[in-house]
């Protein structure tokens, strides 16, 4: 082939070949443009003609580059860099034909012959408006996020799902748990001693794992300073950070347990007491004639007779079955107990004394009582009763494998924050009795149910369930509080608040040996025939004059016929037809300042205060011994 042909040759493979560039740029979907080195426009293909909004090549041809960027000084910038550098590559706000704007990645070159010379400038386009928006709206996302996550009333910690690593805790959870940042980020909830109950992280864990969520879970949760408390948990699995993280929201909700608990406590205390309340008036009236009868049979034998024993045995177990019945109306709120003045030290040691010589070699006691001297309100006999009860559990608890019980008395002060903790309490100081044993404890699901009424964890015929019952209410009508900690095979700690007192504690006076007597006329009133019957022998064998009836409206009638033939009026609360409170008040009627004894078995209409109240001057539970009604009816005659 001739060198002609070959020539010919190269320049038609040439051609071919800028041919299919530009049919290559042309057709490119990027946009692409070229200019002159005064960055005028010489060329544009169609994806720029469709960028920017033109129809025709022509439109853009001859035009400086600047006139198609929102920012011109910018686009100016861009060309005098390509001049020096040859190359720049950055993002620019274009302007279209209808003058809206948008977001390009540009891609520009300076364009040399084979001799190194500059010929022209290229650039391509990429438009990124809609990644920018999506950057936008991602970093829009993010701060609302963060928002959220930080001004979060919930507690809200972010963790990773594969090692339990804390990422990032809110606020919230560093108040409502103690923690502060810098201690939760990078540790897990295990190396915080977060879960008591390892068992629970385990169940959060595996419901994640399978459900990817759950909703108001409750747990117990161990606080910074080692206080356990309870939290309403909800978590869901999100993916964060590339990587699956469990986010975790949390409320406190330890107060609302407490109130939770103490208000079902009140409902089963106002169970209970409904029952007692219902039987106290009728047993009480039986136990009044069984006691009444065994003591006039007692007045008719001498003491060498054997039968003085049996009626001392049936009288003691009388004495015991009125203090059950008291018992259960002081658990269930329906009796005040008398509380007076006294140091609590001197029951305690007492008890400690007694109780010694009842426990194994096994069981030893240890006394931290310090505040022996601190003055309570406090019934004697019921505290000897609480202090008694919480010294056998507590040694039963010990009795298979033996064991340390300390029994402390301490000065304490609670604070607002405290007092609120306890809705019983108010803020101020308190004598806390402490009794621990290091036995075998009380498992965790029956914690919550040991102050229930019947309520016993000891097997058939070892326990009536009524002691801790019977405790709680005594030192919550003395105006404190008892409560327990325990662990299975720890042992358990109960310890009991009361209320400080300045009251002087008094001295008690000499007891008086022979009854007293005396001659007035007394006008007896019961709708039960056995009771007054045996009310009236006793006035009777005392010296008294006594008119017994059975119906209050008729005793009322013969009231009125002699109102002044009387000294004394002696009235039943609870009868059919007319209640003592109403006989007494129409009685008052009649005679003012007539001299009147309310007695009852039980009654939620009238107590002490209320009778002092309507002028009645003496007010007596029933079952009412001897002693009682002798000294009772001298004290209403000569007040």
């Amino acid at each position: 082939m001739g060198t002609h042909s070959k020539r010919n040759e190269e320049k038609t493979s040439l051609a071919a070949r800028l041919h299919m560039a530009d049919q290559a740029i042309r057709s490119s979907i990027n946009a692409i443009a070229f200019a002159d080195l005064g960055g005028m426009l010489t060329f544009a293909n169609d994806s720029f003609l469709e960028m920017w909004g033109y129809e025709q090549e022509s439109e853009v041809l001859g035009r400086p580059a600047p006139d198609f960027w929102e920012e011109s000084d910018a686009a100016a910038e861009v060309i005098d860099a390509l001049k020096t550098r040859d190359a720049w590559m950055g993002q620019l706000v274009a302007r279209r034909k209808d003058g809206s704007n948008f977001t390009t990645q540009l891609s520009g070159h300076m364009v040399r012959d084979s001799s190194g010379k500059p010929v022209c400038l290229m650039a391509s386009f990429v438009d990124i408006s809609e990644q920018k928006r999506a950057e936008a709206s991602l970093s829009d996302s993010e701060k609302k996020f963060a928002t959220f996550f930080h001004n979060n009333p919930a507690g809200t910690v972010i963790t990773s799902l594969e090692d339990g690593s804390v990422l990032d805790v809110n606020e919230a959870f560093c108040a409502i748990t103690g923690y502060d940042i810098g201690d939760a980020r990078g540790r897990t909830s295990v190396d915080l001693g977060f879960w008591p109950t390892p068992g629970d992280r385990e169940a959060v864990v595996n419901t994640l794992r399978e459900d990817g969520s759950f909703r108001n879970w409750e747990f117990a949760y161990r606080h910074k300073s080692g206080e356990i408390r309870t939290g309403d948990f909800s978590a869901a699995v999100v993916p964060l950070v590339n990587q699956p993280c469990i986010i975790t929201a949390m409320y406190d909700t330890t107060e609302r347990k407490r109130f939770e608990d103490h208000l079902r406590q009140m409902q089963k205390m106002e169970a209970i007491g409904t029952l007692t309340g219902g039987i106290a008036h009728d047993f009480n009236n039986i136990l009044g004639i069984i006691i009444g009868s065994a003591e006039l049979a007692r007045e008719q034998l001498r003491d060498w007779h054997p039968a003085h024993i049996n009626l001392e045995e049936i009288l003691r177990a009388s004495r015991r079955s009125t203090a059950v019945v008291r018992q259960l109306l002081t658990f269930a709120r329906r009796s005040e107990i008398r509380t007076r003045a006294l140091h609590a030290g001197p029951v305690v040691e007492e008890i400690l004394t007694l109780i010694r010589a009842s426990l194994t070699a096994e069981i030893v006691i240890n006394q931290e009582l310090e505040a022996t001297e601190d003055t309570i309100l406090a019934d004697p006999t019921y505290l000897h009763q609480v202090i008694l009860n919480l010294l056998t559990n507590a040694a039963q608890a010990m009795k298979e494998q033996g064991g340390v019980m300390t029994v402390g008395m301490f000065n304490t002060t609670l604070d607002a924050r405290d007092a609120a903790a306890q809705p019983e309490l108010e803020a101020g100081d308190y004598l806390e009795i402490t009794v621990r044993d290091n036995g075998c404890g009380i498992a965790r699901k029956d914690v919550g149910r040991i102050f229930d009424p019947f309520f016993t964890t000891k097997g058939p015929g070892k326990g009536s369930g009524m002691g801790l019952a019977i405790v709680q209410g005594i030192v919550r009508e003395c105006g404190g509080t008892v409560s327990v900690e325990s662990q299975p095979g720890q042992g358990s700690t109960f310890t009991v608040l009361f209320p400080l007192t300045t009251e002087t504690v008094e001295q008690p006076s000499a007891p008086q040996r022979a009854l007293p007597e005396g001659n007035e006329t007394i006008l007896l009133v019961d709708d039960e025939p056995s009771i007054s019957r045996v009310m009236q022998k006793t006035l009777e064998q005392l010296g008294y004059s006594v008119t017994t009836w059975n119906n209050p409206e008729e005793a009322l009638e013969r009231f009125h016929d002699d109102p002044d033939r009387y000294d004394l009026v002696i009235t039943d609360m609870s009868m059919p037809g007319m209640n003592g409170d109403r006989l007494a008040s129409q009685i008052l009627e009649m005679r003012p300042g007539m001299p009147v004894l309310i007695c009852t078995g039980f009654s939620e209409k009238l107590d002490e205060a209320r009778a002092i109240e309507l002028g009645i001057r003496g007010f007596a539970m029933k079952p009412v011994s001897r002693r009682d009604l002798a000294l009772k009816v001298r004290e209403v005659l000569e007040d």
